[in-house]
């Protein structure tokens, strides 16, 4: 175990240091680091210890990061817009990570492994661990999973497969200083919800905007008892 310290200068750069650097050396490294909350500032925290490690001869250097942010913009909609995803996994690359590991990564949509801009990246989805523990909270398996929209499909699949449909505002109607598209509707009529628990399964939760809106569309339809995973 290598303990790594950060700090902050008097202008808000940030100060990393790994301990016992030398412990490193023509080492394999598994480096654990958090990127959520303030994750920009936590990325830089994450580039210098790549840097460090990488400059001090590591053989190699995967990461676990349990929350990958910036994975949400996968796609590009409008011309000259960033596809975080790829950027963010090509900068890992870039500063010595080899593999990375995180849980429901957003862009993977369930797949356990694949390679995004040159990295190849792990993921590990704990929605099975989810439902099991929200099992053991309400002491009974009879309840219905629910994805607020098909990105959540891969974690109901195995579950009834019920997911709402969402809409969102035309991309044509954003401006080049907007970044998120307002929910127009979210339908689950074609739903039929068997149990008075339900849960409702993401893998993530930015503004909470989609699942306030399917907690009152499960209430509009009688249902008291709705847990939220994610």
């Amino acid at each position: 175990k290598v303990p790594v310290m950060f700090s902050s200068f008097p202008d808000g750069d940030i100060h990393a240091i790994v301990e016992n650097i030398a412990d490193c050396k023509n080492q394999s490294v598994l480096l654990f680091h958090r990127l959520y909350p303030n994750q920009n500032s936590r990325l830089i925290q994450l580039f210098l210890t790549l840097d460090v490690l990488k400059e001090h001869g590591a053989k190699d250097i995967s990461v676990f990061v349990p929350y990958l942010p910036y994975s949400r913009q996968d796609k590009r909609y409008i011309p000259g817009e960033a596809i975080s995803a790829d950027a963010l996994c090509r900068m890992l690359k870039g500063s010595g990570c080899t593999d990375l590991y995180t849980l429901d990564c957003h862009f993977m949509k369930g797949n356990p492994e694949e390679k995004r801009a040159g990295l190849k990246v792990h993921n590990i989805s704990v929605g099975n661990r989810l439902m099991k523990a929200y099992k053991k909270s309400i002491g009974t398996d009879k309840f219905d999973v629910v994805g607020p929209d098909s990105g959540s499909s891969y974690l109901t699949v195995d579950h009834g497969g019920k997911n709402m449909h969402k809409t969102r505002g035309d991309y044509k109607d954003l401006t080049l200083s907007d970044s998120y598209r307002d929910i127009e509707s979210l339908i689950d009529d074609h739903i039929e919800h068997t149990h008075d628990n339900v849960l409702i399964i993401d893998d993530m939760i930015s503004t909470g905007s989609t699942i306030i809106k399917a907690t009152e569309r499960l209430r509009a339809k009688g249902i008291k008892n709705i847990a939220v995973a994610t």
